[in-house]
């Protein structure tokens, strides 16, 4: 989540009432093996019944989308395939009553730890998936405006291993998402197939950049910066290093969390068949590698029609113009 200079992202640990109330939510029988993790994720089950339409709000480059937890009201959440579970804040795991099923675990979203919780049912519009396993941020989450002001107060993202119960369809240019069954038929007439693979539940595409690769980029709906990142590595593959010709220093900012980082110019990204020219890399000096090459984020997304067939690991991309 990137937002423009007036606006500020801030993360706050929770108050010792919070605490005491998500303590009060933890399971009796805490999941605290790797492999007993991903038998209670195997467990969630999706229910759907054709073609479920739902529409896209845009917030300050943030794409939102309207979920409920258990028999809630809706919330909005974050459309984010880069992240790997579905995240609730802690606010709302509280008053939904979210059981949660793990120990703290470190290395989680915002930058801050996390817990796995259950939820009875996920409704993203007609559509559910019940018993789904979803990540508690440890931390509360706004954006203030010029850093003073609350304006919006972050529930949570909707991420892959909820969408991935579906066919999905992400249709930027007439803000809506479609979801549909699995075995649903893609209409490809006129669409770029571009395959992924999955690993570590993120989507990863073949990208070349600057003449070079194919580099592994993640394909993130929720990145919304205008820069493109890239892993430092990789950035010098490139030819690009820190204080090196045609680079400037910089600040990436990514989950709340802010990083030394520096651009440098990218005279040509692709992938699908599709084109990007002159754009900015920007690669962070600091922190831990990620597990993919770089990002392609929501800024090179905003003319295209994607769905997204995990059976067959394939996006079926058609550019169309924005309404």
């Amino acid at each position: 989540m990137v937002l423009g200079a007036i606006f500020n992202i801030t993360v706050q640990p929770l108050n010792e009432r919070e605490k005491v109330e998500l303590t009060k939510l933890r399971s009796s029988e805490i999941l605290n093996t790797k492999e007993a993790i991903k038998e209670e994720v195997q467990r969630s089950k999706p229910s759907i019944t054709g073609d479920v339409n739902i529409p896209l709000i845009n917030w300050g480059g943030i794409t939102l989308v309207e979920v409920r937890i258990n028999e809630s009201q809706p919330y909005l959440f974050e459309l984010d395939t880069g992240a790997n579970y579905t995240i609730v804040s802690p606010d709302v795991a509280i008053k939904e009553g979210v059981l949660v099923i793990s120990d703290e675990m470190k290395g989680g979203y915002w930058g801050r730890s996390f817990y796995l919780g259950k939820v009875r049912q996920l409704k993203i519009g007609d559509a559910r998936v019940v018993n789904e396993v979803v990540g508690i941020i440890n931390a509360k989450v706004s954006v203030k405006l010029l850093g003073l002001i609350p304006i919006f107060s972050y529930k949570g993202s909707l991420g892959l291993n909820s969408l991935k119960h579906f066919l999905i369809t992400i249709d930027y240019p007439n803000n809506r998402l479609i979801l549909q069954p699995k075995d649903s038929k893609v209409p490809n007439m006129g669409v770029a197939l571009v395959p992924f693979e999955l690993k570590e539940n993120l989507i990863l595409i073949d990208t070349y950049v600057n003449g070079q690769g194919p580099f592994k980029f993640l394909f993130d709906t929720g990145a919304t910066g205008a820069t493109i990142p890239v892993e430092q590595d990789i950035a010098r593959q490139l030819g690009f290093l820190k204080g090196g010709p045609r680079t400037k220093p910089a600040k990436l900012s990514s989950l709340g969390v802010h990083k030394d980082a520096f651009v440098f110019p990218i005279a040509k990204l692709e992938f699908g068949g599709f084109v990007f020219e002159n754009l900015t890399g920007i690669a962070a000096t600091e922190g831990e590698r990620a597990p993919y090459d770089g990002v392609i984020g929501k800024a090179l997304l905003e003319e295209f029609k994607v769905t997204i067939d995990f059976d067959k690991q394939v996006l079926y991309i058609e550019k169309l113009k924005r309404r």
